[in-house]
């Protein structure tokens, strides 16, 4: 049976107008400034915040930024 996916209703109404408005962000992105700054720039602002959530583990954009020994293991693992 050959149905177009346009026409399943897979989110309730309520789910359709949350993402109604999540979907309404109207940010520029910063084009003059590297990924690498961006993430600089995150980690300054925020550095407690969780960066990463993998498998149940949690790490800090200041964990991150240091190298923390677990950042490799999360790295392998997204690498599977």
């Amino acid at each position: 049976m050959d149905v177009p996916l346009a026409d399943f209703d897979i989110f309730s109404e309520e789910e359709k107008q949350i993402l109604l408005i999540v979907n309404q962000l109207n940010t520029e992105y910063p084009f003059h400034q590297s990924i690498s700054e961006l993430f600089e720039a995150q980690v300054s602002r925020t550095p407690s915040h969780i960066a990463v959530v993998c498998e149940g583990r949690q790490i800090t954009y200041k964990e991150l930024r240091k190298g923390k020994p677990g950042c490799l293991a999360l790295a392998q693992i997204w690498r599977r």
